[in-house]
């Protein structure tokens, strides 16, 4: 289910995690440095305030 607030919003991961805002051009919205790993899983927490992002060296983050 998609709440309202993540209707415009992608998250991608990498070497950082950042949140895009798709309807503004993809404007960066906000960027994390997410750990000494790649960021290869990302989602969002079903009340839109968290995201949570898997790495390569099985750590799970909780960005909020």
């Amino acid at each position: 289910m998609t709440t309202p607030r993540l209707r415009h919003y992608l998250a991608v991961g990498g070497a950082d995690a950042c949140v895009l805002n798709v309807k503004a051009e993809w404007e960066v919205v906000k960027r994390w440095e997410a750990s000494k790993a790649p960021v290869n899983a990302l989602e969002f927490a079903p009340d839109a305030k968290a995201l949570y992002a898997g790495c390569s060296d099985h750590n799970l983050r909780v960005i909020a």
